[in-house]
């Protein structure tokens, strides 16, 4: 069954991001064969990755994909991150370009009635969120795993990841819930639980 996978920040081709973000590679070649393996590992073609910007500084979309794209596994919703403006022209670029995605998870436990959480996908870590009063999910990037999280709010880029799994790899949603159920225990921001209904949605089993 088609799995969603969540991921951001990989700045292929950025050969500073290894010092700055204290990557353990040694080279910008290593730095981007590692990454895209760890991806193809976790992902699997039919599974669906939500990519939260900063992808690449490099500027042609036609050299990303014959670099980096057309190698990855999964169908791939993109969001811009402040790094890629030089080659996510919407002119260029033949998928939308988006700066949130919002979507109802519904898919993965076929009860009746079952649902997963809303998502509000963003490259920024946002303070409020479409639908946070109901419970929904702030997943983002641009952070490098280096602020605290807010309440129902999870940083998805892959040095997160490697400090949460010792992997720059996309998170699978299923994950991000446990981990957001753990965060929440100290997280600043509101727990809606005792006054929404909405927020009690039916988290699909591990």
């Amino acid at each position: 069954m088609p799995r969603f996978f969540f991921t951001g920040d990989q700045h292929l081709g950025h050969k500073r991001i290894i010092e700055l973000s204290k990557r353990p590679f040694t080279s910008v070649e290593e730095h981007d064969t590692q990454i895209i393996d760890a991806w193809n590992k976790t992902v699997s073609r039919s599974d669906t990755v939500v990519t939260v910007g900063d992808f690449s500084m490099e500027g042609k979309y036609e050299d990303l994909r014959y670099k980096y794209i057309r190698h990855l596994h999964g169908n791939i919703i993109w969001i811009k991150g402040n790094h890629d403006s030089g080659w996510m022209k919407q002119s260029k670029v033949p998928f939308p370009v988006r700066h949130l995605w919002h979507k109802q998870i519904r898919e993965g436990d076929r009860r009746k009635g079952a649902k997963g959480p809303f998502l509000a996908c963003s490259h920024y870590p946002m303070r409020s969120w479409n639908r946070s009063q109901y419970g929904s999910f702030n997943l983002h990037g641009h952070c490098h795993g280096e602020i605290e999280p807010w309440y129902n709010q999870m940083d998805v880029g892959i040095d997160n990841a490697y400090k949460i799994f010792g992997d720059h790899r996309p998170i699978e949603l299923l994950q991000i819930v446990e981990i957001i159920k753990e965060t929440n225990k100290g997280a600043k921001g509101h727990d809606y639980h005792a006054t929404h209904d909405d927020q009690n949605w039916v988290p699909w089993p591990l």
